[in-house]
């Protein structure tokens, strides 16, 4: 029952996942805690939820499988206990000599262990654009795909191919849509490591990637993109001394029609609100969504 960070008074307002409370529950709530939030029928309690334990690949089932046509695997890392966060950035081949199309991706850890310090993974896509059929390549390079990424930027046009954090199981793409993936192409990773839970022993993590693959004689009406639209870009925003709040605005150029699937503003302790303008070609702008009550603690 986390709080609906969106402001319900402008842009888009209807969301597959839309987890917000109506007034009506809100004020149930309220009048609940004001009444000092006093305990109803046991007898009416939902049954204690079941963790899942085992680690097998949740979306196989979807496609008829029993794992990904393509596992990627991150080089392990142990994280000795009780240190401080820890950033692993390996470059994994995903061995590809021909061209394929993805439907889906998917996060795991190799071991069960492995989830108590997984914060997040992202994977770039690294690959020669120019190998592309006509139809589907890039006009430019994306270099908005991680501030930290030293991988030269004409190598990492394809954006980002998958962004996991914790509660999430991965991507499955909408029909007709999909993943471009290269001969040659490689998985570029930012893994996110952190014993906060208090860990007092050596924890190994092994992060999987499961990849989907279409049909090999099938190629999807359109691409995918999942961009970083890098607020930084590697540059920081600078609060001044005394100052409790500073504004940056950043654009990124669509050369074409496109489709906005989602919008996770993502700004941790610092960040208070966000909003995503349309600018469109006649110097107009439409406002598509403003979270203007971001709350780290909550953010999922």
């Amino acid at each position: 029952m986390p709080p609906w960070h969106i402001d319900s008074t402008v842009g888009i307002q209807n969301f597959k996942n839309d987890l917000r409370l109506t007034q009506e529950q809100i004020d149930t709530i309220v009048r609940w805690v004001d009444t000092g939030a006093p305990l109803g029928d046991p007898k009416d309690l939902p049954p204690a939820r079941v963790f899942d334990t085992n680690n097998e690949w949740h979306l196989a089932a979807q496609f008829g499988q029993k794992e990904p046509d393509l596992i990627i695997r991150a080089t392990p890392y142990t994280m000795e206990a009780k240190t401080q966060d820890k950033w692993w950035k390996p470059i994994t081949d995903l061995n590809l000599t021909e061209i394929r199309w993805a439907r889906a991706v998917e996060t795991r850890t190799a071991n069960i262990d492995g989830r108590r310090i997984l914060h997040h993974a992202v994977a770039s896509l690294i690959q020669d654009e120019n190998l592309a059929p006509p139809e589907f390549r890039l006009s430019r390079a994306d270099t908005g795909d991680d501030d930290d990424d030293t991988t030269p930027a004409g190598d990492r046009g394809a954006g980002l191919f998958s962004e996991w954090a914790i509660g999430k199981t991965g991507d499955v793409y909408r029909e007709g849509s999909g993943k471009l993936l290269l001969p040659g192409a490689r998985i570029s990773w930012d893994i996110h490591l952190s014993q906060a839970m208090g860990g007092d022993k050596p924890v190994t993590a092994e992060v999987e990637l499961g990849i989907y693959l279409y049909p090999k004689d099938y190629t999807p009406k359109y691409r995918t993109i999942l961009t970083n639209m890098g607020a930084s870009r590697g540059r920081g925003i600078d609060i001044p001394p005394g100052q409790i709040a500073a504004t940056q605005g950043f654009t990124v150029l669509r050369r074409g029609p496109a489709r906005l699937e989602n919008f996770q503003p993502h700004m941790h302790l610092r960040g208070k609100a966000m909003s995503l303008e349309a600018i469109l070609p006649n110097g107009t702008r439409q406002m598509l969504s403003f979270v203007n009550n971001f709350q780290f603690n909550w953010m999922n």
